[in-house]
């Protein structure tokens, strides 16, 4: 039987409903992102930070996404907030550094003791940059370090009296206040966060969907200093709802992803 006008309109109407149900997942995973934007407001101090790399211009050198990064993670490393760095990145050509090389160099020229930094220089994706860096966070960044050097938390109650306000509220964003850092103080070394990823406010979400289906845990985040343009920005957010949607779809089902998720407004 040759198709009529009535199967025609039906079509129309199965396409227009999936043209709306792709809208509605899509705007729900710039939500998701955008309310992302503040991170999810670790208790300092912790012990490490994943800081996630970013391109590397001609000659090797730091890109502004990348300093934006290693910047954030020196301030709260050099406000004791956090005791190591791992920074993760591979190389984009085989005549440049590495993203981590380069992030180290930076992160020294910003007061971080390199005793204190470990690099993972495989990967090249956020995904590897998790896969990748997991072994160094196991080894290096368990609630075993000297409780002696920071379980009594007087470094911190100095730099609390000292001021009210974190690095991370020094941005305009919610940070660890004097309440966060008692809290800390009190609960002692096995209560602290293990890891806080560290990259731009867009990137966020995703990287906690991944850390989410390699079994992370409980990973934190914090974002770095906003200085993007709105328009370089909203391109960013675009693409990261596409990688969103691609990592869900192409791991757990994009409904068993949503039902993991805890929005944070």
């Amino acid at each position: 039987m040759l198709p009529n006008a009535s199967h025609f309109r039906l079509l129309m109407r199965f396409f227009s409903i999936a043209v709306l149900c792709g809208l509605f997942v899509f705007c729900a995973v710039l939500l998701r992102i955008v309310t992302q934007f503040d991170g999810t407001h670790p208790e300092y101090p912790v012990e490490c930070g994943l800081v996630f790399g970013a391109a590397v211009g001609k000659g090797s050198t730091p890109s502004r996404a990348l300093t934006r990064r290693v910047e954030k993670a020196a301030e709260l490393y050099n406000a004791k907030y956090i005791k190591t760095l791992i920074f993760s990145g591979g190389k984009g050509s085989e005549w440049q550094e590495s993203e981590a090389a380069v992030m180290r160099k930076v992160a020294m020229l910003n007061g971080v003791d390199p005793d204190d930094i470990y690099l993972e220089e495989e990967s090249t994706s956020t995904w590897e940059n998790l896969e990748f860096s997991k072994s160094i966070a196991d080894e290096h960044c368990g609630a075993s370090y000297a409780e002696s050097e920071i379980g009594s938390g007087a470094s911190y109650v100095e730099l609390d009296e000292r001021s009210e306000a974190s690095p991370a509220d020094s941005d305009g964003r919610s940070g660890a206040g004097p309440a966060k850092l008692r809290r800390a103080e009190r609960s002692g070394v096995d209560d602290r966060t293990a890891v806080i990823a560290i990259s731009d406010r867009y990137h966020l979400a995703r990287i906690l969907q991944l850390a989410n289906q390699q079994n992370w845990g409980d990973l934190e985040s914090a974002p770095a200093r906003k200085s993007v343009s709105p328009l370089s920005e909203t391109k960013s957010v675009l693409r990261e709802a596409v990688g969103i949607i691609f990592y869900a779809l192409n791991g757990d089902s994009l409904r068993n992803y949503w039902e993991n998720q805890e929005f944070a407004f």
